[in-house]
């Protein structure tokens, strides 16, 4: 989540309070990793009905994820590199809604596995259509696992040791 200046504007955590905020009435759970967890602690517990997991053990997240199946994850960051925890979250049946940052624009097919969205105000209004919605919420969630699937670390070596063949061949 970020420790520094610098990264804390890079992970948009003043988005992603802007976006806790605008649910008050709403359950949310923050699943984060950091080394400054008092500080986010103390941060998120003046927001109406938000807990966090901060700074979980890397092999206990995937069970965490997937007591919130069919759940939103959102991503209010402004860069990633690759986004590991959206394909993490999608793994586990999460529905994606966040900015065109990492591989999202090539992985996320608008209401189908998740959603990319352009500001805070378009991120709030499909949160709330989300919500309403669980049924679809189910159906994106099998959808987003299917996604999540494409990114297996053994089907990707596979594909990276037939292109360097591929390549030595030429």
């Amino acid at each position: 989540m970020g420790d520094d200046t610098f990264t804390i504007k890079l992970k948009g955590i003043d988005r992603l309070l802007f976006i806790l905020k605008k649910f008050p009435n709403i359950d949310k759970h923050i699943i984060g990793m950091c080394s400054k967890v008092d500080r986010y602690y103390k941060l998120f517990s003046g927001i109406p009905r938000v807990t966090a997991s901060l700074s979980i053990e890397k092999k206990k997240i995937p069970s965490l994820l997937r007591s919130h199946y069919a759940d939103i994850y959102v991503n209010t960051g402004r860069y990633e590199g690759f986004c590991l925890s959206l394909i993490e979250a999608m793994s586990q049946g999460l529905v994606p809604v966040v900015f065109p940052i990492g591989v999202a624009p090539g992985i996320i097919a608008n209401g189908k596995n998740g959603y990319i969205v352009h500001s805070l105000d378009s991120m709030a209004g499909v949160l709330k259509h989300l919500y309403k919605n669980p049924e679809k919420r189910k159906r994106m969630a099998v959808s987003a696992v299917k996604t999540a699937k494409m990114f297996n670390a053994g089907k990707m070596a596979d594909q990276l040791i037939g292109l360097y063949k591929e390549v030595g061949n030429k």
